[in-house]
């Protein structure tokens, strides 16, 4: 996820990651996988707010070959 510089800080990464998470479980989705940049600490924050847990390695060919870092989130018990 991405936002121009002029948006950050007011909330609007928050709510997507509320509405994406809330689609998944609501459409019976088992886990949600995500690739990210090392720079992107901000992002990786929120992440983690979420209980997203890093992996080690990729879980399959995304198609995201720059992205050095993997995150988890099991939505099996948020149902």
């Amino acid at each position: 996820m991405y936002f121009l510089k002029e948006l950050r800080g007011n909330g609007f990464g928050k709510k997507l990651m509320t509405l994406c998470l809330e689609f998944a479980i609501n459409y019976a989705y088992s886990y949600c996988y995500l690739e990210t940049l090392p720079n992107m600490k901000t992002a990786q924050n929120i992440y983690k707010k979420y209980n997203f847990r890093d992996l080690e390695n990729r879980m399959a060919i995304t198609g995201h070959s720059s992205c050095p870092l993997f995150m988890l989130l099991d939505l099996t018990n948020k149902k």
